[in-house]
Protein backbone atom coordinates (compact mmCIF):
# COMPACT_ATOMS: atom_id res chain seq x y z
CA UNK A 1 0.00 0.00 0.00
CA UNK A 2 3.12 1.98 -0.53
CA UNK A 3 1.07 3.73 -3.36
CA UNK A 4 -1.52 5.63 -1.50
CA UNK A 5 0.17 7.65 1.05
CA UNK A 6 -1.59 10.21 3.14
CA UNK A 7 -0.21 13.51 3.52
CA UNK A 8 -1.02 15.59 6.49
CA UNK A 9 -0.48 19.51 5.56
CA UNK A 10 -0.80 22.55 7.63
CA UNK A 11 -1.30 25.99 6.31
CA UNK A 12 -0.87 29.12 9.03
CA UNK A 13 -4.18 31.12 7.57
CA UNK A 14 -1.83 34.36 8.61
CA UNK A 15 1.01 33.42 5.58
CA UNK A 16 -1.28 32.22 2.64
CA UNK A 17 -3.31 35.71 2.92
CA UNK A 18 -2.01 37.45 0.17
CA UNK A 19 0.10 40.83 1.84
CA UNK A 20 1.81 43.63 0.05
CA UNK A 21 5.62 43.42 -0.03
CA UNK A 22 6.16 46.52 -1.78
CA UNK A 23 3.47 48.77 -1.07
CA UNK A 24 2.36 51.12 -3.73
CA UNK A 25 3.04 55.12 -3.22
CA UNK A 26 1.08 57.98 -3.64
CA UNK A 27 1.56 59.88 -6.92
CA UNK A 28 1.40 63.49 -8.69
CA UNK A 29 0.75 63.45 -12.49
CA UNK A 30 0.33 66.74 -14.66
CA UNK A 31 -3.67 66.82 -16.57
CA UNK A 32 -3.56 64.77 -19.49
CA UNK A 33 -0.56 62.59 -18.38
CA UNK A 34 -0.43 59.21 -16.44
CA UNK A 35 -0.31 58.24 -13.43
CA UNK A 36 1.44 54.97 -12.26
CA UNK A 37 0.88 52.78 -9.04
CA UNK A 38 2.82 49.81 -8.41
CA UNK A 39 3.43 46.97 -6.01
CA UNK A 40 4.00 43.68 -5.43
CA UNK A 41 1.87 41.34 -3.42
CA UNK A 42 2.89 37.58 -2.54
CA UNK A 43 0.71 34.88 -1.38
CA UNK A 44 1.04 30.71 -1.31
CA UNK A 45 -2.34 30.56 -2.20
CA UNK A 46 -3.78 32.15 -5.28
CA UNK A 47 -5.22 36.04 -5.32
CA UNK A 48 -6.91 38.46 -6.76
CA UNK A 49 -5.99 42.16 -6.90
CA UNK A 50 -8.59 44.78 -7.37
CA UNK A 51 -8.66 48.66 -7.65
CA UNK A 52 -11.11 51.37 -6.36
CA UNK A 53 -11.51 55.36 -6.19
CA UNK A 54 -14.70 56.83 -4.51
CA UNK A 55 -15.37 53.02 -3.23
CA UNK A 56 -16.09 52.01 -7.12
CA UNK A 57 -13.97 48.97 -8.53
CA UNK A 58 -11.84 49.69 -11.18
CA UNK A 59 -12.10 48.09 -14.38
CA UNK A 60 -9.94 47.58 -17.49
CA UNK A 61 -10.21 49.96 -20.16
CA UNK A 62 -8.62 52.83 -22.09
CA UNK A 63 -8.73 55.44 -18.90
CA UNK A 64 -7.78 52.42 -16.71
CA UNK A 65 -4.91 50.24 -17.57
CA UNK A 66 -4.38 47.16 -15.19
CA UNK A 67 -0.49 45.12 -15.87
CA UNK A 68 1.03 42.51 -14.06
CA UNK A 69 4.14 40.23 -14.34
CA UNK A 70 4.16 37.91 -11.86
CA UNK A 71 3.63 39.01 -8.15
CA UNK A 72 4.09 42.89 -9.79
CA UNK A 73 1.15 45.12 -10.63
CA UNK A 74 0.88 48.13 -12.00
CA UNK A 75 -2.14 50.33 -12.64
CA UNK A 76 -1.88 53.03 -15.44
CA UNK A 77 -4.34 55.89 -15.66
CA UNK A 78 -4.16 57.67 -18.63
CA UNK A 79 -4.81 61.30 -19.57
CA UNK A 80 -5.29 61.99 -16.03
CA UNK A 81 -7.90 65.17 -15.00
CA UNK A 82 -8.81 66.66 -12.04
CA UNK A 83 -11.75 64.41 -11.23
CA UNK A 84 -9.01 61.26 -11.13
CA UNK A 85 -7.78 63.42 -7.81
CA UNK A 86 -8.01 61.40 -4.40
CA UNK A 87 -7.69 58.20 -2.29
CA UNK A 88 -7.34 55.16 -4.41
CA UNK A 89 -7.63 51.51 -2.98
CA UNK A 90 -5.43 48.44 -3.76
CA UNK A 91 -7.03 45.95 -2.31
CA UNK A 92 -5.80 41.96 -2.65
CA UNK A 93 -7.91 38.99 -1.44
CA UNK A 94 -8.69 35.13 -1.68
CA UNK A 95 -10.31 33.24 0.64
CA UNK A 96 -7.75 33.52 3.58
CA UNK A 97 -8.45 36.85 3.72
CA UNK A 98 -8.01 40.58 2.25
CA UNK A 99 -5.97 43.16 2.79
CA UNK A 100 -5.83 46.79 1.32
CA UNK A 101 -3.26 49.51 0.77
CA UNK A 102 -4.68 53.44 0.23
CA UNK A 103 -2.77 55.73 -2.01
CA UNK A 104 -3.31 59.14 -3.34
CA UNK A 105 -3.54 60.96 -6.43
CA UNK A 106 -2.61 64.72 -7.19
CA UNK A 107 -3.58 65.97 -10.54
CA UNK A 108 -1.70 69.47 -11.17
CA UNK A 109 -3.36 71.59 -14.12
CA UNK A 110 -1.28 71.79 -16.91
CA UNK A 111 0.32 74.58 -17.58
CA UNK A 112 -0.01 76.79 -20.97
CA UNK A 113 3.18 76.97 -22.39
CA UNK A 114 3.88 78.47 -25.97
CA UNK A 115 6.96 76.77 -27.38
CA UNK A 116 9.16 80.13 -28.56
CA UNK A 117 10.53 80.13 -31.42
CA UNK A 118 14.11 81.35 -31.88
CA UNK A 119 14.55 81.88 -35.44
CA UNK A 120 11.05 83.61 -37.86
CA UNK A 121 12.87 81.73 -40.88
CA UNK A 122 15.80 79.34 -41.09
CA UNK A 123 18.82 80.64 -39.94
CA UNK A 124 20.79 79.63 -43.39
CA UNK A 125 20.01 79.73 -46.68
CA UNK A 126 22.16 77.80 -49.57
CA UNK A 127 23.36 80.54 -52.45
CA UNK A 128 25.10 78.36 -53.98
CA UNK A 129 25.86 74.35 -55.04
CA UNK A 130 28.46 72.68 -56.89
CA UNK A 131 28.51 68.65 -57.26
CA UNK A 132 31.75 66.88 -58.10
CA UNK A 133 30.53 63.85 -59.53
CA UNK A 134 34.49 62.30 -59.37
CA UNK A 135 34.36 61.89 -56.39
CA UNK A 136 30.73 62.57 -55.29
CA UNK A 137 31.97 65.68 -53.37
CA UNK A 138 29.09 68.25 -52.42
CA UNK A 139 30.32 71.86 -51.57
CA UNK A 140 27.63 74.31 -50.20
CA UNK A 141 27.93 78.07 -49.64
CA UNK A 142 25.69 79.35 -46.52
CA UNK A 143 24.74 82.85 -46.49
CA UNK A 144 23.75 83.80 -42.65
CA UNK A 145 20.40 85.11 -42.46
CA UNK A 146 20.51 84.93 -38.46
CA UNK A 147 17.40 87.70 -37.12
CA UNK A 148 17.80 88.78 -33.85
CA UNK A 149 15.12 87.12 -31.13
CA UNK A 150 12.16 89.61 -30.84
Amino acid sequence: MDKYRLAEAVADKKCAAPRFVIKPLSTMAVEGHSARFTCRVISSAPYNVSWYHNNVELRQSVKYMKRYVGDDHTFIINRAKAADRGEFIIRADNHFGVTEEVVFLNVQAAAAVEPVARYKYAPYRISSLQISDDYFEMFLSFIDTRLSLP
